[in-house]
């Protein structure tokens, strides 16, 4: 009797945790980082660290189960929230600081803005100093202690490569649209980032041509994210009533011309010279 030898499959389970792992230090450590206060780039860091495990998470529910894998996303959601605040001032502060305005009042409004997002960062060091980050970490570990259902289990190249092409065929979809509109370039950023991230946790096992997605994400995640910042600066902006008028005035032309070259960067990366792209979206 002549058997065929069936090839064991590679857990996808195995590669998501270490994934997890690496993710929960990052954290851990730009928790410390915040609460040193003596990094500029922390608050960004972690955002981004925990942005990427709620990815993860949410890439890992056929391996998990639904209910478990939302449950730890859900508590880390909340400490990402928690410092959401401060990143929007951070980057409110970075974005009109770019402007070339010099005007005794507008000075003075930074000045206040300034000493708004250092109350923020003192709000932010107690809480992720706070038992809600650690919580979110014994969740995380208890999913991971747990073995995975035999019947949950996925081959991890085959699983990788379908998650990649599902953000592909979305950032694809929502990229066609042809608008100006604030909120839908900011889902198409978001979907540029997950389709970013997935790429990145998977690019071990992924064929060249997935792997190559990488590259326009990233760029496409950049200049949407700079709009999306611009597009932030205008709406405050057009509330601080308390400035002059005319200076106002002026602030939103200089916004405004700011957003038109960053949307026309855009364009060409969402319509790039067939001859000269490996890799269009």
């Amino acid at each position: 009797m002549n058997f065929v030898a069936v090839p064991a499959i590679r857990p996808a389970s195995a590669h998501v945790g270490a994934k997890f792992r690496t993710l929960d230090e990052e954290i851990r450590q730009g928790a410390g980082r915040i609460v040193a206060g003596n990094d500029a780039e922390a608050v960004h860091d972690f955002r981004v660290s925990i942005r990427q495990l709620r990815t993860l998470l949410k890439l890992s529910r056929p391996l998990y189960g639904r209910f478990h894998a939302d449950a730890v996303r859900g508590s880390f959601t909340a400490m990402h929230r928690a410092t959401g605040a401060l990143r929007d001032e951070e980057a409110l502060e970075e974005t009109v600081a770019a402007l070339s305005i010099r005007h005794p009042a507008f000075e003075d409004w930074q000045s206040r803005r300034a000493a708004k997002a250092r109350a923020l960062r003192r709000v932010v060091v107690t809480r992720v100093s706070s038992s809600d980050l650690a919580h979110a970490h014994d969740m995380l570990h208890a999913i991971l202690i747990l073995p995975v259902h035999p019947q949950r289990e996925r081959d991890l190249t085959a699983f990788a490569q379908r998650k990649v092409e599902t953000a592909l065929t979305e950032a694809e979809r929502l990229s066609m649209r042809q608008t100006e509109d604030a909120e839908q370039l900011h889902e198409l950023r978001i979907a540029c980032k997950q389709l970013r991230y997935t790429v990145e946790f998977f690019e071990e096992v992924l064929p060249e041509h997935l792997r190559a997605l990488r590259k326009p994400a990233v760029k496409l995640q950049k200049v949407l994210g700079d709009v999306h910042d611009l597009d932030v600066a205008r709406l405050v902006m057009q509330r601080q009533h308390g400035l002059p008028l005319t200076l106002r005035n002026r602030i939103a032309r200089e916004i405004s011309a700011r957003r038109a070259e960053k949307l026309a960067a855009f364009e060409s990366l969402r319509t790039p010279d067939p001859a000269a792209a490996a890799v269009t979206m």
